[in-house]
């Protein structure tokens, strides 16, 4: 069923708050649509600008449900 959205498999939580698309083409669906006009303006500074963690513990996990 398609209710207009744009839709991703799942999401996990971890603490930058990572999102995994399910195509290429829904990301980019998402980008340009009506979320990158709620997400612009002006932005708190960064608390830092570079970091050498190369992996992530997932807090939650959430899939399509069966």
């Amino acid at each position: 069923m398609s209710t207009g959205q744009t839709v991703f498999p799942g999401q996990q939580v971890l603490p930058t708050g990572h999102i995994c698309w399910e195509t290429e083409e829904h990301f980019q669906a998402w980008l340009t649509g009506s979320a990158k006009e709620a997400h612009s303006g002006e932005r708190a500074k960064p608390v830092g600008t570079g970091s050498d963690l190369l992996e992530f513990e997932i807090v939650q996990s959430t899939g399509p449900k069966a």
